[in-house]
C-alpha cells in the first residue's frame, strides 16, 4: 500500500513541475525540431511535459531495438498533419510505421510531421487505438508494447486548460503488429 501511495505521489509531483523527474529533453521549447530513429529502429518511447514558462511541450524519444522488418527500407516525411489549433488523425500509408517526428512552434501551438518507413513484404494488422497517452497539462510517458509498431498519431485540437492557464494537446496512437505477407498458393 505504501508503494502505491509513493508511486502516486511521484506522479503528482512529476506532473506539477516544469522539468519532469530529471528527464533529459530532446527538443527545445518554442523552436523547430525533428527526431528520427536510426535504420532498423522505430519509435518505442514517447515522453513529454508542459513547459509552463514557455507555453510549450518538451519531448524526448526512445527507439526500439534493431528489427529486420524495418532495416534498409524506404522512408519519407509526411506533409504537416495539422494546422495550428486544429485536430489531426495521421496514419502512415501503405502499411508504414512511424520512425520519427518533426514539429514547429508558433504562438501557442505546434504543427507536426511524421517519418514513415515502409517494410517491404510486411503488412500492418491487428491495429488498435490507444487511450489518450496524456492529459492536458500533464506528463506523458508512453512505451509501446513489444512486437507492436506506431502507425498513426492523432490529437485533439489545442485546448485551453483553465487550471494551468495554457494551451495543450492530448494525443492518441494507432499501434499495429507487422507480419510477413505470405503468397497465396491458389
Amino acid at each position: 500500500m505504501m508503494c502505491i501511495f509513493l508511486s502516486s505521489l511521484l506522479v503528482i509531483v512529476c506532473t506539477l513541475t516544469t522539468v519532469t523527474c530529471d528527464v533529459e529533453w530532446t527538443t527545445p521549447a518554442r523552436s523547430e525540431w525533428s527526431f528520427e530513429c536510426p535504420n532498423g529502429r522505430s519509435l518505442k518511447l514517447l515522453q513529454s511535459a508542459r513547459d509552463v514558462a514557455n507555453n510549450d511541450r518538451l519531448w524526448t524519444f526512445g527507439c526500439g531495438g534493431n528489427d529486420s522488418k524495418i532495416t534498409n527500407v524506404t522512408c519519407e516525411w509526411s506533409a504537416y498533419a495539422n494546422d495550428f489549433g486544429q485536430t489531426f488523425n495521421y496514419q502512415c500509408p501503405n502499411d508504414g510505421v512511424i520512425t520519427g517526428m518533426a514539429s514547429y512552434y508558433a504562438g501557442t501551438d505546434r504543427r507536426y510531421q511524421f517519418l514513415c518507413c515502409f517494410p517491404t513484404g510486411y503488412i500492418a494488422h491487428a491495429c488498435v487505438f490507444t487511450p489518450n497517452i496524456n492529459a492536458l497539462g500533464e506528463f506523458m510517458n508512453y512505451r509501446r508494447p513489444d512486437y507492436w509498431y506506431i502507425r498513426g498519431y492523432s490529437s485533439s485540437e489545442s485546448l485551453y486548460h483553465q487550471q494551468f492557464g495554457m494551451y495543450d494537446r492530448m494525443f492518441t496512437l494507432n499501434i499495429c503488429k507487422l507480419d510477413k505477407l505470405v503468397p497465396s498458393k491458389c
